[in-house]
């Protein structure tokens, strides 16, 4: 443009014969009238080209002079002839997508937006679908209907303080009856401002269905004032959004949900196997201890044995019949012990007749559909089980059985022996011999007692041993679990950065009833800082104090049974870590969270998110964001900050009113609005309305304190900075 006050553009051909562009590399030194195309691109505007050129001109400016600037590339139409159709560069060939107002200053705006204004292809580069798009809102005040356009990509709401801004965008979200939607209470002076009373607003969509649509479903993803800066502050809020937005991440979010059915199918088993231990503990405190003491019965006999020698040789009653009847004593006494215990065992299995095997699996992770099928197989295979299970007792039992009457039969046969006859009938007709010998049978059964005790005791204490170390063992795969979701598990996209780490909850937390006292304070801090050191050791005897009617293995079934690590989201953004990021900062990471990775492209609907951001988040990080995200979906955003409105190329800019004396409104209705484009500009004038006295733009530069450097530093961009050569 050459002067302020020009009316005219000047375009040049950027290839082609006509062209200017050079067809020879820069960088082999033999550039064909370089310093002319260098001065004549200095020159022009914007280009006619096609997509090859669009890609120098916008792509690649280190290809052409130094500094040079990004320039808008429209397609051109080289026809000769009307009837040139089936020809390359024919009439109708070419198509140039501008997105503007039909106006000289429309047009303009491909100066300083040139690659999001022109689009080079046949189709119209719109991509969101009808049923995502807001397409305007019906404002009923008084009975009066005031209808609002909006645009499918960004519109920015504006408008001084009180004006109405987050009214629009609150009833909105109302209607469509958004979870994120809080209704104004007067008692407790808190919730959110929007349309009521004798004041409604009708959401309609592109596809004409109105507010939640037929199925009732449609909505936007509404972000209220400050929503960013409490989900940052908030980490037990951060992490659940964080969460609910990880699962549009399929194969990451799979591997939490695998990793919470490994923890909960192994805690299952750790509380079986807990249960059992607890069970065989309770049975080896059960056990009945024997009368008297073991050296006291060992002694005892000791001293009969040698009472009986003395006696037998004051009777008919040598020393070898005493070792025949001594051998044939202690077979009786083997066999009666083996009897015995094929007895105890018949006992036992008739009891575990009684049980039923039960198959558990956890089927909680699958559809309804799959866990009824998989259901019905476990219990066909239950019932198998169980008949196979009862069968086995049975042909046990038999077994046994037949083992202890063949015992039996041996017990008779030792009794009915001459040798054993003969001493039996010595020691029956000497009364002390008799006596002795009864005395001595006491002890030895006594004894045998005493043994039956410690090998059970022995047999029981192995087991528990056993049960530790499993419990232990298996207890440690959760750990495990953790470092492989930790190591596993990365959500990325573009500069953000989602991560996992594992923190411990605190002792107390969920186990209280430790007194207080040196003891178990140092237990507990020794738990908090080396949980995996007490763990190790959990079984060991500890010399704590309980209240509540508790105990060691109450402590260890608490301790075992408990998940003491929850899960907590890292994010980063440009390798930052968020915990060192100015408040600011996480705000806009949040709404960059928000945004980047959702998967729905359901209109979003952003109140002033420049009140939780600095100025440069603002215009060098949002900014650029928005330019980037209004083309996936609808943006609607309340602000009051000039670089969004024009740094962002807003294609829809709503001027919010409330009326006054000074700044009346159409029938003195409360709220107002108009809308348009940044390039849409009326000069002052001496309308009654306040909002239709002056044009967009400079409604953007009153209204919003910056307004013309952001108009200003739009237009910088992509103007030349060989200004001496214009």
């Amino acid at each position: 443009m050459f002067g302020n006050d020009e009316r005219y553009l000047l375009v040049m051909a950027s290839g082609g014969l006509g062209g200017i562009r050079p067809n020879i590399d820069r960088q082999s030194g033999s550039l064909r009238n370089g310093p002319l195309s260098d001065e004549l691109d200095k020159l022009a505007k914007f280009f006619f080209g096609d997509v090859q050129s669009r890609d120098y001109y916008l792509n690649n400016p280190t290809d052409r002079y130094k500094n040079a600037v990004k320039k808008a590339i429209v397609k051109e139409s080289d026809a000769h002839r009307i009837n040139k159709l089936s020809e390359s560069n024919g009439i109708g060939d070419g198509y140039s997508w501008i997105k503007a107002d039909t106006t000289f200053e429309g047009l303009q705006q491909i100066l300083f937006e040139p690659e999001d204004r022109v689009s080079l292809q046949e189709s119209c580069p719109e991509i969101k679908n009808d049923y995502q798009v807001i397409d305007k809102v019906i404002i009923t005040q008084n009975d009066i209907e005031e209808t609002l356009p909006f645009n499918a990509n960004l519109n920015t709401i504006i408008g001084g303080r009180s004006n109405g801004k987050s009214t629009l965008s609150n009833s909105i979200a109302k209607v469509l009856e958004n979870t994120n939607f809080e209704e104004w209470n007067e008692q407790t002076e808190s919730g959110m401002f929007s349309f009521n009373g004798n004041s409604k607003l009708q959401v309609i969509w592109r596809d004409n269905q109105k507010n939640k649509g037929e199925e009732g479903k449609r909505d936007v993803e509404f972000l209220p004032q400050n929503y960013m800066i409490k989900i940052a502050e908030n980490k037990e809020s951060r992490n659940k959004h964080i969460e609910n937005i990880v699962k549009s991440d399929l194969e990451n979010y799979k591997k939490i949900v695998d990793y919470d059915a490994a923890v909960d199918s192994l805690q299952e088993k750790v509380g079986g196997l807990l249960r059992e231990w607890s069970n065989i503990k309770n049975e080896l405190s059960n056990l009945d201890v024997p009368e008297g003491d073991k050296k006291g019965i060992e002694s005892q006999l000791s001293k009969l044995e040698d009472q009986l020698i003395v006696q037998q040789k004051k009777v008919n009653f040598s020393d070898v019949d005493r070792q025949a009847y001594q051998i044939k004593a202690n077979e009786l006494s083997s066999y009666q012990s083996k009897k015995e215990k094929y007895y105890e065992n018949i006992k036992s299995i008739e009891l575990l007749t009684n049980e039923e095997i039960v198959i558990e699996v956890n089927l909680s992770g699958l559809s309804t559909e799959f866990q009824s099928e998989l259901q019905e197989f476990l219990s066909i295979q239950q019932r198998e089980i169980n008949v196979e299970w009862n069968s086995k007792l049975l042909e046990l039992g038999k077994s046994l059985k037949l083992k202890r009457d063949k015992e039996q039969e041996e017990i008779d046969k030792i009794i009915n022996k001459k040798k054993k006859k003969k001493g039996k009938q010595n020691i029956d007709s000497n009364v002390v011999l008799s006596q002795i010998t009864g005395q001595i049978t006491d002890q030895k059964s006594k004894l045998n007692q005493f043994i039956k005790f410690e090998e059970k005791q022995t047999e029981l204490n192995k087991i528990v041993k056993e049960k530790e170390k499993e419990i232990i063992e298996l207890y440690k795969k959760l750990k495990e679990f953790r470092e492989t979701l930790i190591d596993n598990f990365n959500v990325k996209s573009n500069l953000v950065e989602i991560a996992l780490e594992f923190i411990q909850i605190p002792f107390k937390d969920n186990i209280l009833y430790l007194r207080e006292n040196t003891s178990n304070n140092s237990f507990i801090d020794s738990f908090n800082e080396e949980i995996d050191v007490i763990i190790n050791n959990i079984f060991s005897n500890k010399d704590l104090v309980y209240n509540k009617q508790k105990n060691q293995d109450d402590l260890v079934k608490d301790i075992l049974n408990t998940q003491w690590f929850k899960r907590n989201f890292i994010l980063k953004y440009e390798e930052d870590d968020f915990v060192n990021m100015s408040q600011g900062k996480k705000a806009f990471v949040i709404l960059t969270l928000i945004l980047e990775f959702s998967k729905d492209k359901k209109p979003v609907i952003i109140d002033q998110p420049e009140d939780s951001l600095d100025n440069k988040a603002i215009y060098k990080q949002l900014t650029r964001y928005l330019k980037s995200k209004k083309i996936e979906r609808q943006i609607i955003l309340v602000t009051h900050n000039p670089n969004i409105v024009v740094g962002a190329d807003a294609e829809n800019v709503i001027v919010a009113n409330m009326h006054s004396v000074n700044e009346p409104n159409p029938n003195s209705m409360k709220f107002h609005y108009i809308n348009g484009s940044l390039e849409s500009s009326v000069k002052k004038n001496r309308s009654k309305i306040f909002l239709d006295s002056e044009g967009i733009r400079e409604h953007v530069i009153e209204i919003l304190e910056g307004g013309n450097e952001a108009f200003t530093k739009r237009e910088q961009k992509y103007t030349t900075k060989h200004n001496s050569n214009n």
